[in-house]
């Protein structure tokens, strides 16, 4: 299944639905007469001049896709601003790369569910960390859910800023790419230049003059994910459940999910976590052989490590056996010196014509 068809699977044009973040490239686009509400950050003026005026041809070309955005998001509540449009509610929500902006998933994932119909369809299009500028960033976790949650934030703290910039890598220069790519993987940003954002936007935010700044704060892998919904599932933060996830055609996965309850036995529930975790450290290692010039450099060292090794217990040979001669050699110079001193003694001497008539006899 290609992505779109993934994405808009089981729903239809006759449904009302909303698509955030379509910018060029609309999943359910009006122009094909889906009933579609659509939800940018900025108007649609706006997204023509950032296309219009973008580095890459393509999205220069596909300009023209871009439709008018019914609901400038600039952090009010999606389900307030949704519902006000129509009371009903909606059938669908289709998000390409927006859900691993939020700063608070758990408060997302509750507004969607207030504007949510009956039969809803939450459509995901997630960058996979593995293939992206997130590679070298922590995996995130229930835990950090929760924590953001608590907060109630409605920014980015400070630290999410600093892993922005600190880890933020590249492959060959850029900042996707496919599974099994591999080249040269390069870290763009100083850990000073991180640690200067960190500075400057802990103190706007601690003074209340830092504007929204949008960064990726929440990075996964497909297992990663999914044990996230399943765990803020179980534990009642969240009413969806993932009805299918599968690797997309480029540097993302695709996710469909339904509201509901996983009703898993603890047994099964364990069970279930502990695959995926095990999934997870899979994708991971996958992921780690994609650098040959790393793992080159990586060999080289393995190598010369088993050499210094391998010379290490030569020279421990060699020294033993050093020992062992220079230990002959006394023993030698004292068997030399007895000899010696029994040739120069008296006895010797008067018992030498003995010895040489025993010796004709022979």
């Amino acid at each position: 299944m290609d992505r779109a068809a993934f994405l808009t699977s089981g729903i239809s044009r006759e449904n009302f639905g909303i698509e955030i973040g379509a910018f060029h490239n609309p999943i359910a686009p009006k122009a094909h007469g889906w009933k579609t509400t659509v939800v940018d950050f900025t108007d649609q003026a706006g997204l023509l001049n950032v296309a219009r005026n973008h580095t890459s041809q393509i999205m220069r070309d596909m300009a023209s896709n871009i439709e008018v955005v019914d609901i400038v998001w600039r952090g009010q509540p999606l389900d307030e601003a949704c519902l006000a449009i129509r009371q009903e509610g909606f059938r669908y929500l289709i998000a390409s790369h927006v859900i691993e902006h939020v700063p608070d998933i758990i408060g997302f994932l509750g507004q969607i569910s207030r504007l949510a119909d009956d039969n809803f369809i939450l459509s995901l299009a997630v960058p996979d960390c593995r293939q992206t500028f997130d590679y070298f960033k922590p995996l995130s976790s229930t835990a950090d859910a929760l924590l953001a949650h608590r907060h109630k934030r409605i920014m980015h703290c400070p630290e999410t800023m600093f892993v922005a910039y600190a880890y933020a890598s590249w492959l060959d220069g850029v900042g996707a790419w496919q599974l099994g790519a591999t080249g040269a993987l390069t870290l763009p940003d100083s850990l000073d230049h991180a640690h200067s954002i960190y500075l400057s936007y802990l103190e706007k935010l601690e003074n209340g003059t830092q504007p929204y700044k949008d960064s990726h704060c929440w990075h996964w892998t497909p297992s990663s994910f999914q044990l996230m919904m399943l765990e803020l599932n179980h534990l009642g933060y969240i009413d969806f459940v993932i009805d299918e996830c599968e690797q997309g055609p480029s540097s993302e996965f695709l996710v469909r999910l339904k509201r509901g309850k996983y009703r898993l036995e603890s047994e099964e529930l364990h069970n279930r976590r502990l695959q995926l975790l095990m999934q997870t450290k899979c994708e991971l290692a996958e992921a780690s052989a994609m650098s040959p010039i790393l793992h080159q450099e990586a060999d080289v060292d393995l190598q010369s490590k088993e050499l210094r090794s391998e010379n290490a217990l030569l020279q421990s040979k060699i020294d033993e056996q050093e020992a062992m001669l220079a230990e002959e050699r006394v023993n030698l110079a004292i068997a030399q010196q007895r000899i010696l001193d029994l040739e120069n003694s008296t006895s010797w001497r008067i018992t030498k014509p003995l010895r040489a008539t025993k010796s004709l006899l022979r």
